[in-house]
């Protein structure tokens, strides 16, 4: 965590009674040096289960395209899926497309943390019928159509586009009254995305500071150094951009 440079040799020496005494005045408990004193042992456990917490999330993958096939009628892909106007969730993605039954079927999955680690909650399927595909995309529509009520509230479309490495969805309404206007059936407005590898490449870098920053203690001379790799690492990235 940044409070000892070592050498680590296993045992409670003046070396690690250092480290404690440095960890127990940046989190402002009283300076014992005492590894096992009730406030210090506490606060070490509880960093040591967030840093846990923290390196267990679920990183962005990036987009996963399967395309040999695409002239013969087969394509799909999976990665990180992200709806305009909502960052609080993170999904991912799985979309397959079959020109010989004129179908795409998307998968979604909700990922969440619990004790046990990143768990997914999957979604769906939904079963699209594709209206268009030509050599660059393909343009299909699902109309939500409940049995059970009889009645059309949403309409969804799905755009896969092999040249621009792109998936989209988008849904729209298309009624509001009756049975539309009931809880559960009330039609969803909105954008969703496939992550780009640009993104997912910021995002997780993003996920790695805040380890970083608020667990671990850098001085101010590493801390400065790092900020420079980071701001080389940036110009490097925006000289790659077309």
């Amino acid at each position: 965590m940044g409070f000892g440079g070592g050498p680590f040799t296993g045992t409670i020496d003046s070396a690690t009674e250092a480290a404690v005494r440095r960890f127990e005045s940046v989190r402002h408990l009283p300076i014992t040096g005492n590894v096992f004193t009730d406030s210090t042992l506490q606060h070490l456990l509880s960093d040591h289960r967030r840093v846990g917490r923290l390196l267990a999330r679920a990183t962005l993958p990036e987009p996963f395209w399967v395309v040999d096939l695409w002239e013969a009628g087969d394509a799909s892909v999976f990665g990180a899926w992200t709806t305009e106007g909502d960052s609080s969730e993170q999904r991912e993605v799985n979309i397959w497309c079959d020109r010989a039954h004129m179908e795409c079927v998307l998968g979604e999955a909700l990922l969440f943390q619990s004790e046990q680690g990143v768990e997914l909650s999957a979604e769906g399927p939904e079963i699209y019928r594709i209206s268009s595909w030509d050599r660059s995309e393909i343009l299909a529509t699902r109309i939500l159509d409940e049995a059970v009520i009889g009645h059309r509230c949403e309409r969804a479309t799905l755009r896969l586009n092999r040249v621009e490495k792109s998936a989209s969805r988008t849904r729209s309404a298309i009624s509001r009254t009756g049975t539309c206007n009931l809880p559960g059936f009330a039609a969803r407005s909105g954008l969703s995305r496939l992550v780009t590898p640009e993104q997912a490449e910021s995002t997780n870098a993003r996920e790695q500071r805040a380890v970083l920053d608020s667990i671990v203690q850098v001085g101010p001379t590493a801390r400065a150094a790092i900020a420079d790799v980071r701001a080389m690492g940036a110009k490097i990235a925006h000289k790659k951009q077309p």
